[in-house]
């Protein structure tokens, strides 16, 4: 069983939905490694695996556990700083400039850290230059030096490595992310994990099932924080990335960067779960195979997310195709009948915008149109359902948890 695994174990009788566990698991291991880890990318620059991740939901849904379980891991194990709550982002900056003692007593300059926040547009106090200086120092990849100009004078951090967990609903994500953040760089490189609905109703009374167990917890990550070195691929993994980065098209219409940034985080987020799964430093197929699904969940999120943006400039009927070939892909058999489209977006379109939409989708060989004597059918074509299944983990431990 891998460390995810027992995360995963521990809180399925929780209401969070699943994939908030998993993501705010790769979270703290990714707070927690800081740049002792990396990967080669071929001489041109060493891949750290630091993520942002934002976890997306209604409000209700019970975004705040998991947040809070991240939270006090990292925190117990004290080896990175934990920013939380309400910080500008010079009070972050100048936090990452100062100097930490490490366990063995000796000084750290390192500008590491973690910032934890359960409601994500409270936790950034309102600046235009939060989210792009964040973007900035995301990239731990190409420079180790980062020089900020700060109302108290001039901060130089050494060795940036910034991790981040948060949580919004969509509202209140959209007054802190304007269209400057989704086209230059911030949506590109966080990972969007969106939920409707919460795993299941617990009333929380009587003690049953199975419950968190901190320091269960910790003995893992005790040893993965101590960790250090460089990655390796073993030989099928190394053949398999190149396989599929070979074949792996970036979406043109993307405006947000997150596809062309895709392969880089799918390395990223392989490197954390081979550490939960073991501490040999080896990057497997299996690590490649999860990291694509999982991230590949996360791009279509995040598309999600941006196209609904009131500052989105997204063209109406752009719109109204990507809310019902979200309702095709939710239903049964990737099929339903104008009537139940038109009574369940009816908000969203009406019938002439309905016929507009699907002369589009056929025209594009994406949906097929079959008429009874009764109801006019829409289905998804079956290449169409294919690209789907593969960029939604269908064969991932995530599902299985489902």
């Amino acid at each position: 069983m891998s460390w995810l695994d027992l995360l995963m174990s521990q809180t399925q009788d929780l209401e969070s939905p699943r994939r908030y566990f998993y993501f705010a698991g790769l979270g703290v291991l990714s707070a927690i490694v800081k740049r002792n880890v990396w990967l080669d990318r071929a001489g041109a620059y060493k891949l750290y695996p630091n993520v942002y991740i934002m976890l997306i939901g209604p409000s209700g849904i019970k975004k705040g556990l998991p947040i809070k379980v991240a939270e006090k891991l990292v925190t117990d194990l004290n080896v990175t700083k934990v920013i939380a709550g309400r910080s500008s982002i010079q009070a972050i900056i100048e936090n990452l400039g100062h100097q930490t003692m490490n366990k063995d007593g000796t000084a750290s300059k390192d500008a590491t850290a973690f910032i934890v926040s359960g409601e994500f547009s409270q936790s950034i106090l309102e600046d235009q230059q939060a989210l792009t200086i964040l973007t900035d120092l995301y990239d731990s990849q190409y420079k180790d030096t980062h020089t900020n100009l700060l109302k108290s004078g001039k901060s130089i951090l050494r060795n940036v490595y910034l991790s981040m967990l948060g949580a919004s609903n969509e509202t209140h994500l959209h007054a802190v992310i304007g269209q400057r953040d989704i086209m230059g760089g911030f949506i590109a490189r966080t990972l969007m994990v969106s939920e409707s609905k919460r795993n299941k109703k617990n009333a929380l009374v009587h003690r049953t099932g199975n419950t968190i167990d901190y320091e269960a917890l910790s003995e893992h990550l005790k040893t993965v924080a101590s960790l250090k070195g460089e990655f390796q691929y073993t030989p099928d993994a190394a053949d398999f990335y190149e396989s599929w980065y070979e074949e792996y098209e970036p979406n043109e219409d993307d405006t947000t960067g997150t596809a062309m940034r895709f392969p880089d985080t799918v390395l990223k987020v392989a490197m954390l779960i081979s550490m939960a799964r073991g501490i040999d430093l080896l990057l497997t197929p299996e690590d490649i195979q999860e990291a694509i699904s999982v991230c590949g969940s996360c791009m279509t999120n995040a598309q999600t997310v941006t196209n609904n943006s009131p500052g989105n400039t997204t063209t109406p009927i752009a719109k109204q195709t990507s809310i019902v070939l979200e309702a095709l892909v939710k239903s049964e058999s990737y099929s339903l009948t104008r009537v139940a489209i038109l009574r369940k977006l009816w908000r969203h379109l009406d019938a002439f915008e309905l016929t507009r939409v699907m002369d589009t989708l056929k025209e594009a060989n994406v949906v097929r149109e079959e008429i009874d004597s009764r109801e006019t059918y829409y289905t998804l074509q079956d290449h169409v359902i294919a690209e789907y299944r593969k960029h939604t983990a269908t064969e991932t431990r995530i599902l299985k948890y489902n």
